[in-house]
């Protein structure tokens, strides 16, 4: 996975033009943006936190991904919303994998 701060002008129009058309083709989503990939093995997704802003970004593993998207298909809070997933802050709660997925999609905002 390229560094952001790397990425080519062409790409950032490409995906950005990419996420333009699913967001108005009236199909329901879910785009989830990441900093990076690190090798790490998984820990728990409650260590993971999804935000819609860029700030603060970590890479995340693999993993914390897949359960990201799967908790996001199996949540109607996760509709036609935009976000990055990072890792949490040191100290955070930390909670069961359902009930942090269901918090923290209760707390993204529709984009449009």
């Amino acid at each position: 996975m390229a560094n952001p701060k790397n990425r080519s002008g062409e790409e950032t129009y490409f995906k950005f033009r990419g996420e333009e058309i699913l967001k108005q083709s009236g199909l329901s989503y879910a785009i989830v943006r990441i900093a990076g990939l690190n090798e790490l093995p998984s820990g728990e997704f409650s260590t993971v936190q999804l935000q819609q802003s860029n700030a603060d970004l970590t890479p995340v593993s693999r993993a914390e991904v897949a359960d990201v998207c799967a908790s996001a298909l199996l949540n109607p809070n996760a509709r036609n919303v935009c976000f990055y997933v990072t890792k949490t802050k040191p100290g955070e709660r930390s909670l069961g994998i359902d009930e942090k997925a269901s918090k923290q999609f209760v707390n993204l905002k529709e984009t449009t």
